[in-house]
């Protein structure tokens, strides 16, 4: 018996319905993204580093930043160029060379060359380290600012945009035991066997300056997928700059 054409377009319609919806119920999955901040001018120099936060992140997912260091014996910018970002293009190629430097766990190419974790000292046990939770501005941009005061014998202070109340001080991951140290003051600050000075030009024995460049990673929490460290390499972190250790 032969179908005619109606019943045809029916049974056409009827796949066509069938295949659409197992297509949208089989989809390209989506995954969060956060983007890095955008650093003030690593290449100046300045006493006062500062990056803006992306307000394209989601704030749902967004939870704050961790912050990385490396020290060099030389000066890490010049002429327009930096070693300091030359090298975390080349060594944060994976999320994973960012959480095995959190987690102390394993060892990475990029804690191997001396990329260390900084700590904020008055959250040093908590993931990530500089946790953003402004009643609504999250949804916007704020600055962050690294300060390098005056005073020589002073901590370096993290300031937050949102709130002038907040002052936080930056230390450093500089023995295996987990004790924090300071960047400054020189004299008393440092010791020939601190395992974050990799660096083999520094000798912090001498009256000689050395450098301590940072690295900004936005960090963020997803049911679906877990922790997020921007994208997972150097894409989605930020070279915000140095300062001179003297």
């Amino acid at each position: 018996m032969k179908i005619r054409t109606p019943a045809l377009i029916i049974i056409a319609l009827f796949f066509l319905t069938l295949l659409t919806g197992l297509v949208i119920s089989c989809g390209i999955p989506s995954y969060p993204y956060l983007y890095p901040p955008e650093a003030q001018d690593p290449f100046a120099t300045v006493s006062v580093l500062t990056f803006t936060h992306d307000d394209d992140n989601d704030p749902a997912v967004f939870k704050g930043y961790e912050i990385f260091y490396r020290f060099y014996a030389t000066e890490p910018n010049s002429a327009g160029t930096s070693q300091a970002e030359s090298d975390m293009r080349k060594y944060f190629t994976s999320s994973y060379q960012i959480s095995s430097i959190i987690s102390k766990t394993t060892t990475s190419t990029a804690d191997t060359y001396g990329f260390r974790r900084a700590i904020v000292k008055e959250t040093p046990d908590d993931t990530p380290q500089l946790t953003i939770t402004p009643p609504s501005e999250i949804e916007t941009s704020f600055q962050v600012e690294l300060v390098q005061t005056n005073d020589s014998s002073a901590p370096i202070e993290l300031n937050l945009s949102y709130d002038d109340s907040i002052t936080y001080t930056l230390f450093r991951s500089a023995t295996e035991d987990s004790t924090y140290k300071s960047f400054y003051p020189r004299n008393s600050s440092y010791a020939e066997n601190d395992t974050d000075i990799v660096d083999e030009g520094i000798d912090i024995t001498t009256a000689d300056s050395f450098y301590v460049a940072f690295f900004v990673v936005p960090y963020g929490f997803d049911i679906s997928v877990g922790e997020l460290y921007a994208n997972g390499s150097y894409e989605g972190m930020e070279y915000i700059g140095r300062f001179e250790i003297q």
